[in-house]
């Protein structure tokens, strides 16, 4: 019986397994083929090709290693020394640059050559006061090593600026100094000498003085005549850069206002004051030597009031003139003159108000004795209707009054008002002349004190008369 054969074929099953096929001693054993593994569902997948290549590596035979270590090391050593050293090259080179292009070696080489003429020169030029340079140590150099650098014991006085110099590699190059500027930064302050002075938060004392007598102040128009005008003392101070604050106050504890001020320099005068002066229009009041004016001062007038009323028998009707003057430092010198040139001092000096007043004319009083006297006599005979005599005493009277004058109407009121008591007697027990005082060249008044005995009792009383020029001789205007 035949398995798996057909009828074109030569062999039959017996005769395959009867003649077994011939093997080549020198062919290699075949691999063994590998199935895959059977995929269960939810594992991942193993590629075939990756079992191979296990399957391969554990039956592939080891293979000797070459003897290279050896060489690789000597050459990885060369590299990394010779990079250093390159390395180390450029970095020394870099060094020596950048310490060649530093600008503290123009500022050190700039100080090496300056000197104590030098910055006294620069100073100088930068208009630094030559009392304030003379203050300073110029010679020790030390005192200008920090420059650009504020510090108490070494200020900074300049500004250097430096420009390009000589190059050098990797893009630089070396720096010389292009020119040097003053920093003006020295604080003066010119104030009176008593004053206190506070800079920022620290006072100037007489350390910071550099002289007393260092400015005049500006003058008014009355300060021309002053003797002893007040002077500016001079404080400078070098530790700052400008004023913060500046305080100043006199020596009652007054503030200062700031004057002026030019460049690093700042001026506080003194407190201005104003006076008052009051006088007679008839007197020329100076200040200093200076006569008061509508042009100088403010005037204001005001009538006296003794004299009012006798406008109309008077060229000019005698005032007194008030003078407001202002803007004055030190004590004035105030002092007044009568028309015919006598000096004359206040009567009364109270702060800064001054006040002139008339005073007694005896040189008119002798003049004028007889008058005065002439006219209280023919009053008083009118008042006391002396032996009864009223008309004859009246017109007495009245002949030494300014017809329509206020005395002359108060005379007429008089007779035609009063009822004279019969049989009333009074004589004068004393009579003398106070003051005279002269108005004007047609005005004057005079007073005269006396004192009455009447029947009942004794007086002592004074009528004061205000005499004009009226038809060529004196008569009484006003009487009080």
């Amino acid at each position: 019986m035949k398995l798996f054969g057909n009828s074109k074929g030569k062999h039959s099953v017996s005769d395959e397994v009867r003649r077994p096929a011939p093997v080549s001693p020198a062919a290699p054993a075949p691999k063994p083929e590998i199935a895959p593994p059977p995929v269960v569902r939810g594992q991942p997948k193993i590629a075939v090709a990756e079992i191979r290549s296990e399957a391969a590596s554990e039956t592939a035979p080891a293979r000797p290693r070459r003897n290279g270590f050896r060489i690789g090391l000597l050459i990885y050593i060369a590299v990394f020394f010779a990079l250093t050293f390159a390395g180390l090259y450029w970095l020394w080179n870099r060094m020596d640059v950048f310490e060649k292009s530093r600008p503290q070696n123009a500022i050190d080489a700039w100080m090496e050559a300056a000197d104590g003429s030098y910055f006294r020169a620069l100073l100088t030029d930068g208009g630094i006061d030559a009392d304030y340079i003379a203050t300073m140590d110029l010679e020790d150099a030390s005192y200008y090593k920090l420059l650009g650098h504020y510090t108490d014991d070494a200020p900074t006085w300049f500004s250097v600026t430096l420009r390009e110099g000589a190059p050098l590699a990797f893009d630089s190059h070396e720096w010389e100094v292009g020119g040097v500027e003053l920093l003006r930064h020295v604080t003066c302050v010119y104030a009176p000498f008593d004053a206190e002075i506070i800079l920022g938060d620290a006072p100037l004392g007489t350390e910071h003085l550099i002289r007393a007598d260092a400015a005049e102040l500006p003058r008014g128009v009355f300060d021309g005549g002053a003797a002893d005008y007040p002077t500016l003392a001079k404080y400078a101070i070098d530790k700052t850069f400008g004023p913060e604050s500046l305080l100043v106050t006199d020596a009652s504890g007054a503030e200062l206002p700031l004057a002026a001020s030019t460049a690093d320099s700042y001026y506080y005068y003194p407190l201005t004051h104003a006076y008052v002066i009051s006088a007679p229009s008839s007197y020329t009041v100076t200040v200093n030597g200076v006569a008061l004016t509508a042009e100088n001062a403010e005037i204001t007038r005001a009538p006296i009031p003794e004299l009012e009323g006798i406008d109309s028998y008077v060229a000019a009707l005698p005032e007194t003139v008030t003078y407001t003057i202002d803007g004055l430092v030190a004590q004035p010198e105030v002092a007044a003159e009568t028309r015919d040139g006598m000096a004359l001092v206040p009567a009364a000096a109270e702060g800064n108000a001054y006040t002139f007043v008339l005073e007694n004319d005896e040189a008119l009083e002798e003049d004028q004795y007889d008058r005065i006297l002439e006219v209280f006599d023919a009053h008083v005979a009118y008042n006391t209707n002396r032996n009864g005599n009223t008309t004859t005493n009246y017109n007495r009277f009245r002949g030494c009054l300014v017809p329509g004058s206020d005395a002359a109407n108060r005379a007429y009121r008089a007779l035609e008002t009063v009822i004279w008591a019969a049989g009333r007697s009074a004589a004068l027990s004393s009579a003398e002349i106070g003051e005279v005082l002269r108005y004007a060249d047609d005005c004057f008044t005079a007073r005269v004190d006396f004192t009455l005995v009447t029947d009942e009792e004794e007086n002592s009383n004074s009528y004061l008369y205000v005499f004009v020029r009226y038809g060529g001789e004196w008569r009484v205007a006003r009487f009080l």
